[in-house]
């Protein structure tokens, strides 16, 4: 198995709950974007992030897809997802998640909502 792989695994237990709430992916449809170099991996001891990079005409994003476990280290992910944001030409950062989320993301300096989903299952 990859070490990329084996620490998608190791992680399993932060991340699956994110998908299985939204129903947007399951963990095989996880496994095969960060295979495919889609979506990129941030592990840390006792969480993780999953982001992906959206490329538009008139600006670059850092998508935080998902992130969970501890949340002390997920806060102190900030910097190191400014670095990296930078570093592939990304303009803004942007989280898609539960309400709660957003009183967090306030807590950094220049966060704020940009827009709401609202959703309708058929």
């Amino acid at each position: 198995m990859p070490e990329w792989e084996r620490e998608l695994e190791r992680c399993k237990e932060y991340l699956k709950p994110s998908f299985n709430r939204f129903g947007y992916n399951n963990w095989d449809d996880v496994k095969r974007k960060v295979k495919e170099g889609r979506w990129f991996l941030l592990a840390y001891p006792t969480s993780a992030l999953l982001i992906e990079f959206h490329k538009h005409p008139r600006n670059n994003v850092l998508f935080i897809v998902c992130a969970g476990g501890n949340l002390d280290e997920i806060t102190s992910a900030q910097e190191q997802l400014e670095a990296i944001a930078k570093k592939q030409g990304c303009d803004t950062i942007e989280i898609r998640g539960r309400k709660g989320w957003e009183k967090i993301a306030k807590k950094f300096i220049g966060y704020e909502t940009h827009y709401v989903v609202i959703k309708k299952e058929l």
